[in-house]
């Protein structure tokens, strides 16, 4: 199940739906950290948003999000101001969810969890087979719908193992602990869930013949 989730989310980017152009501009000014960029003595300036046990989220993953969140709605805002008043509606949720989501790929990290090569290029051969790609027409598809390049796209396929894994990890823990409580709650209450014992008497008729009859 947690497979096919991420091929369906490997497979969302390569159907390159309509590129909706959005992008922030925060009130308050924001931190920067310097980048390696592939031309030498270049300095790529990101801006980071939030900081969390050494996890970030910056400018980058948030345009990112809200891109996707503006597919999502279905028909795309058609005025500046409508989109500005989208961007605003659903930005404070945006980073809610990805301070949350950096958190799950911190703990799925810490628990162990990770892709491996094997799993990222079956992915890769799954998405290929399905849009009857190569691999120079998947590279492609990725930079013309998405901007992205394989390593990238590995990244957000490992973010997503991480967070499956870890979700599915909560989730049966706090089943168990449930339980366990349950049980012990029930132990020590057990006059609340044990009735008196009580005997219900049922008068019987029978219909004897009259003697002589």
């Amino acid at each position: 199940m947690m497979e096919n989730a991420m091929k369906q989310r490997a497979q969302r980017i390569i159907t390159g739906l309509a590129t909706v152009g959005a992008s922030l501009a925060l009130a308050q000014p924001a931190q920067a950290q310097a980048l390696v960029s592939n031309i030498p003595g270049a300095v790529v300036l990101e801006r980071i948003l939030v900081k969390v046990n050494g996890g970030l989220v910056t400018q980058s993953d948030l345009e990112r999000v809200q891109i996707n969140a503006l597919r999502a709605r279905g028909t795309p805002p058609q005025t500046d101001a409508e989109l500005q008043r989208v961007i605003e509606e659903i930005t404070p949720d945006l980073i809610v969810n990805a301070v949350e989501e950096l958190l799950l790929v911190q703990r799925g990290r810490d628990l162990g969890y990770s892709l491996s090569d094997e799993d990222f290029q079956e992915i890769l051969d799954d998405i290929k087979e399905t849009n009857n790609m190569n691999d120079e027409q998947l590279v492609a598809a990725l930079q013309a719908d998405e901007g992205m390049t394989l390593p990238e796209l590995r990244v957000v396929m490992e973010r997503q193992r991480l967070v499956s894994a870890t979700t599915q990890v909560e989730v049966l823990a706090r089943i168990s602990i449930t339980d366990i409580e349950a049980r012990e709650y029930y132990d020590t209450h057990l006059e609340e869930f044990t009735n008196p014992a009580t005997v219900t008497l049922r008068e019987i008729l029978i219909a004897v013949p009259a003697e002589g009859g």
